[in-house]
């Protein structure tokens, strides 16, 4: 495996495969701390066995190593309006017409966004992995800096703008309303989780809503609990993802999260922090938008409708009453995977 250092972020990064031996062009990128291999599958052959391959190249040891994989595909023909091939930038935005500044029914429809996780299955959504997703098709010059545009995902149409100091700003689709509270028994304790659907299922457990002891216990064995939860029987057969929520102000929480398909904790989950900003501002604990702090530093900001009734409430801040997402999105390395290494990560 060949890696080149990106030192040019805030310029157009050429698509064109790195040197290598014909193996399949990476780049490595990073949303506040969520790792991605992110591939673009429009101008590479990829293995037929690409969940093998998924984990493979994720193996942090005999890999590349990430949370998952992002996979940039082809729009389709039935991308919608305007036609995929149209820059966002010749979009008309004046004399009446729709501003290309804005998200709305006009954004272009540019690509199909694929996300694997590091286990080789797929997600519906990533968050993190959506925005740095965007932030390579910018790099690219497939979407413009500062243009709205738009991409396919298992969980449906979804918006970005992408900025050239790494800032990212989704508009994701409508997440599923709050459910009512889950009791669940974990190592000998009992938990409240509230269930939620990002694109993916999260259950959300308020750090606040445990006595002192059982909070301890939850976040000294955070990852056996996050693996009990991720299976028990009550969120049968898709399992879920774990998020717990401290809140620290009325727009403020920290969040820890165990993710399905990686397996174990990671530094950020950008549907999580979606998940805990809407149950949160449900159960009355905090108001949007809020401020999600995550392990891996950056801070995700999440804004749009809450309350009592969960998302389903008012419109939010695009007047569509869809949710938006801001957060980060670096390009790390660049490099080729090289097949014929991909040994032992079975």
């Amino acid at each position: 495996m060949s890696i080149v250092i990106d030192v040019e972020r805030a310029g157009v990064v050429p698509a064109s495969a790195p040197p290598g031996d014909g193996g399949v062009p990476f780049w490595k990128m990073s949303g506040s701390g969520n790792d991605f291999i992110v591939i673009d599958a429009r101008q590479t052959t990829l293995p037929e066995d690409l969940p093998a391959f998924v984990r493979a190249v994720c193996h942090r040891r005999h890999g590349v190593g990430a949370d998952g994989v992002v996979l940039i595909h082809p729009a389709g023909p039935d991308a919608g309006d305007p036609a995929p091939d149209v820059a966002p930038d010749q979009h008309p935005g004046a004399g009446g017409a729709p501003d290309p500044r804005r998200p709305g029914p006009m954004t272009p429809v540019l690509y199909r966004w694929q996300y694997l996780n590091a286990d080789g299955t797929e997600g519906e959504f990533c968050g993190n992995g959506a925005m740095c997703g965007a932030r390579f098709a910018a790099h690219h010059g497939l979407a413009t800096f500062g243009i709205p545009f738009a991409f396919w995902t298992a969980a449906g149409r979804t918006e970005a703008t992408v900025e050239r100091d790494g800032g990212v700003r989704l508009l994701l689709a409508p997440p599923g309303p709050v459910g009512s509270p889950v009791r669940v028994e974990v190592a000998g304790v009992g938990l409240d989780l509230h269930p939620i659907i990002v694109g993916v299922p999260h259950a959300v457990l308020v750090a606040g809503s445990m006595d002192a002891p059982t909070a301890a216990l939850v976040r000294e064995r955070f990852v056996a609990v996050g693996r009990a939860v991720r299976r028990h029987p009550a969120f049968a057969p898709a399992g879920t993802n774990l998020d717990l929520a401290d809140v620290c102000g009325e727009h403020e929480v920290r969040m820890r999260t165990y993710e399905r398909g990686v397996e174990d904790e990671t530094l950020a989950c950008g549907s999580g922090a979606v998940a805990v900003a809407l149950v949160t501002a449900a159960l009355g604990l905090t108001r949007l938008p809020v401020r999600v702090e995550t392990s891996g530093g950056p801070t995700l900001t999440v804004a749009g409708p809450a309350g009592p009734a969960g998302p389903a409430g008012p419109a939010g801040p695009d007047g569509s009453g869809r949710v938006t997402l801001g957060g980060e999105a670096r390009l790390v390395a660049s490099g080729t995977i090289h097949l014929d290494g991909l040994t032992g990560c079975e």
